[in-house]
């Protein structure tokens, strides 16, 4: 029986006792796939918007935090400027401008008004007329006294807090994207306020202002929110006692923020579906000591994506759910300072609450309705219903129109069979032979067509992975050449130094740097980005090309170090990158050497002739994580026979196949044993005894080591 028949036989009995079958069986199995597929897109919509808002009430909370704490610290040091402006004397020759004197009387210094009054885009308020913008001085501050005031003692403070005036222009350059004043008031009744102003009441009393009585309480240093007078905004202020420099309490100074900059709807309007609720609030416990409540702070105005902003609210509103024991349980969480999730209703709809602490007892909460998120699933539900009323009228035409379909198809299968076959296996040896821009036609729906698919996208992969290992390859060869070719040739050391990255590229860097006038003093730096790769080889990079630039000026190790990590800082500090860095410099004329340590592992001096080893020890963050991070120079002397190594944990933390460290006495002990070999002699022994621990186990991380032996006739004697 030829070929042909035997197909048609086949694909006949293979066709129509299947679509026979699905006429009664399809329709049920049908629905339960619609059935599990809309249940695991329920789940996944959900995990999604879970996942989405969980991801913006961490960034929103972590941006508050942050402004937070750059408030406070901004606070700090306007009140110690204010403490010194305080302890001085007082220059009674520069001009003071009191309130007063814009009434028409004559301040202290004399003048009318303040010579630089100009519109502030900064200070407006909203009236019935529609937007106006307040008149400030940038370059003064304006002064009041109370009626009680004690006018001799408030004007001598007058004359020294004056001086400030330059300190508050450079402050609020910094500052006035959220700040609106800077204000000093002291117990002898005399207020300041920076930028200076018109609006600043005649006899403004501080004792009675909300934010004097909350300094003095040496509570938290913000005040509720209240409405400022003078631009009508909604304002918190951080606030702080100042002294004098006997210790006595002399007033108050503080910072007036807008709330509205503070709770800036940015990150939200671009990320939040328009469906969404987001609250911002905090908690307060009832009278009674009931249950706790939470208080909206401030919550959307607008509902449409391009104008939604923060509306603050001064009259008490209060965020309540229907289920009163989640609710109670999710306050507890932001009590406790925990973020999560929890399915509650809100007026009256069932809905996602996913909340986080944005502050002590402060959150960020954002309703989302599962209606709203389960649109997609029911969308897609009613188009699977569809798609299954439709296959089941289609089955009662599929048996007739099948067969007439099967008897043409197998005597057209088997050309159809052999001719892709014969063209697939002409395209793997034009392939095999580097020809990865060549194409096989197959024009058709099935499994041929398919595979001659695949078969035409694994000509670009293979070609893109060829040129990734080229450009790996290329990676490699650049980063070596960044490495020391060779050690410097200076009278009295015996160095050498060598990486090798367990990848293509790597993090491990080691250098030398010639320093000083007559640029005899060598600093050699060893540093290990966290992680391998070509990550770690990027920032591995910059390091270097930091410290090469810094290294060419003048200072000690610690200031090199702490200008590159303060650079680095900029580049890498909120990626989570980081570099341990040790930076030695040695002057073999006089026999000492100083160090700094950057979260790297200490380096050792090994003294031959008493067979003994020292850790160089120090103390310092990793350059790349903190800008304002300082470090100290440590110092020490050396004499002829002690040998310096600076390495990194690659070789101490190498593993054996049972999972045993190399460990620094396993280094130490190959040290010993080699102490009387070159530095380039020993720095290979070390690199053999390593990977010999490690033996068939894939290299985990890059391994560099740096020796300098201090040979005879340098330095103190022996």
């Amino acid at each position: 029986m030829r070929f042909q028949w035997k197909l048609l036989i086949l694909l006949l009995a293979l066709a129509l006792a299947p679509i026979a079958l699905m006429r009664t069986f399809g329709a049920g199995i049908a629905r339960q796939i619609r059935d599990k597929m809309v249940s695991q897109t329920h789940d996944h919509l959900v995990a999604e918007t879970r996942s989405r808002l969980q991801l913006l009430v961490q960034g929103y909370a972590a941006t508050l935090w942050m402004g937070r704490e750059w408030t406070e610290m901004t606070l700090w040091l306007q009140a110690e400027q204010v403490e010194r402006a305080l302890a001085n004397p007082g220059d009674f020759s520069r001009r003071i401008y009191f309130t007063k004197s814009f009434m028409g009387m004559k301040g202290r210094a004399g003048g009318s008004r303040l010579p630089d009054l100009m519109p502030s885009a900064d200070h407006w308020h909203r009236g019935d007329n529609g937007l106006r913008f307040v008149n400030v001085s940038l370059g003064h501050q304006v002064f009041t006294l109370s009626p009680t005031a004690d006018a001799d003692a408030a004007n001598t403070d007058a004359a020294r807090l004056v001086g400030l005036d330059t300190f508050y222009q450079k402050l609020f350059r910094r500052t006035r994207d959220y700040a609106l004043w800077h204000f000093t008031a002291t117990a002898d009744g005399l207020t300041a306020f920076y930028p200076g102003h018109e609006g600043l009441p005649r006899h403004m009393n501080p004792e009675e202002q909300i934010w004097y009585r909350q300094a003095l309480k040496n509570d938290v240093p913000w005040t509720d929110p209240y409405v400022d007078p003078i631009t009508r905004q909604v304002v918190v202020s951080a606030v702080m006692p100042v002294k004098r420099p006997h210790g006595q309490i002399a007033g108050v100074t503080g910072i007036t923020l807008s709330v509205s900059k503070l709770l800036e709807m940015r990150l939200l309007s671009r990320n939040l579906n328009v469906t969404a609720w987001p609250f911002m609030g905090y908690l307060e416990s009832d009278e009674t000591d009931g249950p706790m409540r939470a208080r909206i702070l401030a919550k959307e105005s607008y509902a449409d994506q391009p104008h939604r902003h923060w509306n603050v609210l001064l009259e008490p509103e209060w965020l309540s759910s229907e289920d009163a024991t989640q609710f109670q349980a999710m306050l507890a969480d932001v009590k406790a300072g925990i973020d999560g999730s929890r399915r509650m209703r809100f007026q009256g709809q069932d809905c996602l609450w996913v909340y986080g602490p944005t502050h002590p007892r402060g959150f960020l909460v954002l309703i989302a309705p599962y209606a709203e998120i389960l649109q997609v699933a029911r969308t897609g539900e009613l188009a699977v219903q569809s798609q299954i009323d439709r296959l089941t009228r289609l089955t009662l035409y599929g048996i007739l129109s099948m067969a007439i379909l099967v008897v043409l198809l197998s005597v057209a299968f088997s050309r159809t069979v052999t001719r892709p076959l014969k063209t697939l296996a002409q395209g793997a040896k034009r392939l095999a032979r580097g020809d990865f821009n060549y194409r096989v036609d197959i024009r058709s729906g099935d499994e041929f067509g398919e595979l001659g698919r695949l078969f035409n996208a694994v000509g670009p992969q293979l070609q893109e992975r060829s040129r990734l290992q080229r450009s790996l390859e290329l990676a490699m060869e650049v980063q070596q050449n960044l490495l020391p070719h060779s050690p410097p040739r200076l009278a009295g050391l015996d160095i050498h130094g060598r990486s090798h990255y367990c990848d293509e590229t790597g993090g491990d860097y080691f250098d030398y740097l010639l320093r000083g006038s007559e640029r005899q003093q060598l600093a050699v730096v060893v540093g290990d980005v966290a992680g391998h790769g070509v990550s770690s080889a990027l920032l591995m990079t910059t390091a270097r090309a930091l410290i090469r630039q810094r290294a060419s000026q003048t200072g000690d190790l610690a200031q090199l170090v702490g200008d590159v990590n303060r650079l680095l800082v900029e580049d890498v500090g909120t990626t989570g990158q980081f570099m341990t860095l040790f930076c030695l410099e040695i002057d073999p004329r006089q026999g000492q050497i100083t160090w700094v340590r950057a979260g790297h592992d200490p380096a050792m001096l090994y003294d031959v002739a008493q067979d003994q080893f020292e850790e160089l020890d120090g103390y310092g963050l990793p350059i790349g994580v903190d800008h304002r991070s300082s470090y100290a120079v440590s110092h020490r002397l050396v004499r002829t026979g002690q040998i310096v190594l600076i390495g990194t944990d690659g070789i101490w933390e190498a593993r054996d196949p049972n999972g045993e460290m190399f460990g620094k006495q396993r280094f130490k002990a190959v040290v010993h044993r080699h102490a009387q070999a070159p530095a380039r002699e020993l720095v290979e022994q070390v690199m053999v005894a390593v990977k010999q621990f490690r033996g068939s186990d894939t290299v985990e991380d890059d391994v560099t080591l740096v020796v300098l032996k201090i040979e005879q006739g340098k330095g103190p004697p022996a």
